[in-house]
């Protein structure tokens, strides 16, 4: 007896929904496949390589600290600003991140340009992308503060593409006794 003689074992190897890679590569033509490429094309079109960028957020605090995660790869501190409101009670983090991809619109008549500058930004108009998947562009994310949040010691630190936002929490002031006042 074999491991593979039981016959649910053998019809494991022949289920639709599991593949295992061929040695020969065989082409198959898939419809969809070729529709996305057309869909792809279409939406890298000039109409929209402007696409907002949103970093993504992660918010979290522990015993003594608030933290503020933002994913922000490629970008460095000098492209990114934050704020606290007049009242103190909103951090803004803004910036823009700025694209790989030059805006074949953008005829710039400028004769302060160097020829270098010029050869570059050549070589990256010439560039065809199947697929763009990556959002460039400016953006704002505001962080209303918790009341206990010490604004005075608030720390910032760009990492690997990841800036971290420290916010220490105020020490919990001592509730007042209540006084029992008699009255005569």
């Amino acid at each position: 007896d074999s491991f593979f003689d039981d016959e649910f074992e053998n019809d494991f190897f022949n289920h639709p929904l599991i593949s295992f890679p061929s040695i020969y590569p065989y082409y198959h033509r898939d419809p969809f496949n070729d529709l996305h490429n057309q869909i792809s094309k279409a939406f890298n079109s000039d109409v929209f390589k402007s696409v907002d960028f949103s970093p993504k957020i992660n918010l979290s605090e522990d015993e003594n600290n608030y933290y503020i995660h933002a994913d922000l790869p490629g970008m460095n501190k000098d492209q990114i600003k934050m704020e606290l409101s007049d009242d103190n009670h909103v951090l803004t983090i803004s910036g823009e991140r700025e694209s790989i991809i030059d805006n074949s619109d953008n005829n710039n008549d400028d004769t302060k340009n160097d020829n270098k500058n010029k050869e570059n930004s050549n070589k990256r108009n010439t560039k065809k992308y199947s697929k763009i998947e990556c959002s460039y562009g400016k953006f704002s994310r505001s962080f209303t503060l918790p009341e206990n949040a010490d604004i005075n010691k608030i720390q910032a630190r760009l990492e690997n593409g990841v800036l971290e936002v420290h916010l220490p929490k105020l020490e919990p002031t001592k509730k007042e006794q209540r006084k029992t006042i008699q009255i005569q």
